[in-house]
């Protein structure tokens, strides 16, 4: 059954203006009762293209996928850094990283079409980015985002799912997430741990709902 933490999410208009240096909680889902990852291959796809696509214009925080939907912290980066990947003065940024997202899009739905032999859209559109206006926000949608497997009842515990950056956060090995930030944020890895073993989910219904 879909979660209607997540439905209430797909349902709010959250189409927030890209803008450089902001942090933004972003997520889209699969079309009617489609699925986005059906393999471990295609969760990899995911991963690749999402560095192909647009490594150069945003930084990742955290983010979980699930079979039918997605969750990602972004960051986007800053102004004099998106400016190297231009010749000309960009006056949209917003415009420019939308495009770079549907470009992100598009493209894995073509492969996995190919390789699923199927045809049409797969993702919903608009997706959703939701701006992060505060510390609580940012520090509650870290452990809403690893922890929806558990809300969706695929694992019993954190470290049980492959696909979401919680494990990352626990090791040392080589990941692009901006690991050591948000360590830091939580002021280690043990109180990074002990965060998500005491959250607890209503404390994001509260922030959607205000």
């Amino acid at each position: 059954m879909e979660s209607s933490l997540f439905l209430s999410l797909i349902s709010m208009n959250y189409i927030d203006k890209l803008e450089p240096e902001r942090f933004y909680h972003v997520y889209n889902r699969a079309v009617g009762n489609e699925i986005l990852f059906v393999s471990d291959s295609d969760y990899n796809m995911f991963f690749s293209k999402l560095d192909r696509f647009l490594e150069c214009f945003v930084d990742i925080y955290a983010y979980c996928l699930i079979p039918n939907h997605f969750h990602l912290l972004i960051r986007v980066k800053s102004e004099a850094e998106l400016k190297k990947e231009f010749d000309n003065d960009i006056q949209d940024w917003n415009a420019i990283i939308n495009q770079k997202f549907s470009n992100f899009f598009n493209s894995y739905t073509r492969t996995f079409n190919k390789f699923k032999d199927r045809k049409g859209k797969l993702f919903m559109l608009p997706y959703r980015r939701k701006q992060i206006s505060d510390d609580i926000y940012y520090t509650q949608i870290i452990g809403y985002i690893h922890r929806n497997p558990i809300h969706h009842g695929l694992v019993n515990k954190l470290d049980e799912w492959k696909y979401s950056s919680y494990k990352l956060f626990l090791s040392d090995d080589y990941t692009n997430l901006k690991r050591n930030e948000v360590i830091d944020w939580f002021g280690g890895r043990s109180e990074f741990e002990n965060f998500h073993d005491n959250f607890v989910e209503e404390y994001y219904h509260e922030l959607i709902g205000s």
